[in-house]
């Protein structure tokens, strides 16, 4: 199923060179667009503003448990290849040679899903747009031949529950020291 659902998303690859280019956005740059949107939620004045840059402390810690904490330790257990390694597939963008072997899980979909997560219990819209773009990400590197759908789905549950643990965490940490109980 796996090399299945691959081949009809990387079979799109050369049809068009505005297809290619729009994969490669996808794979490589539509990060830097979503870092910049939470970079510039976070800039609003007043309480709202406030609010926000938790939110974003939040997003961070969850994003970076997902990515270098769990992914990583998956990693050093399953050493999986990545499909332009294992078979005739076009490589639409570079990987460096030490991450050839760290396919699974994708650590771009743990991140970007573990980010969505938080920012969707801060601000539904928003993070709807955060799933969004996590999505297409992870169908981006699908498409560009540096990760196989498991990867991006093992990635996507990593970074959802990661997420989801984060946040009960921060609220409860956030609760018990800033809004402190009187007995």
């Amino acid at each position: 199923m796996d090399v299945y659902i691959f081949n009809a998303i990387h079979d799109l690859v050369g049809i068009s060179p505005v297809l290619d280019d729009i994969g490669i956005f996808l794979a490589r740059y539509l990060a830097f667009v979503l870092v910049g949107i939470l970079a510039v939620s976070v800039m609003r004045p007043g309480e709202r503003g406030l609010k926000n840059r938790f939110a974003l402390l939040e997003a961070i810690a969850a994003a970076l448990i997902a990515r270098f904490g769990i992914t990583v330790l998956i990693r050093m257990i399953v050493h999986r290849t990545r499909p332009f390694i294992d078979g005739s597939f076009k490589e639409l963008i570079s990987i460096d040679a030490s991450e050839y072997y760290g396919s699974f899980p994708s650590g771009h979909a743990a991140f970007f899903f573990a980010i969505a997560t938080v920012v969707w219990f801060h601000n539904r819209r928003l993070g709807n747009y955060f799933y969004i773009g996590a999505i297409l990400m992870g169908l981006g590197r699908i498409f560009v031949g540096v990760h196989w759908p498991s990867d991006i789905l093992a990635g996507a549950t990593i970074g959802i529950l990661t997420g989801l643990v984060t946040h009960r965490f921060w609220r409860r940490m956030t609760t018990r020291f800033f809004h402190p109980r009187i007995s």
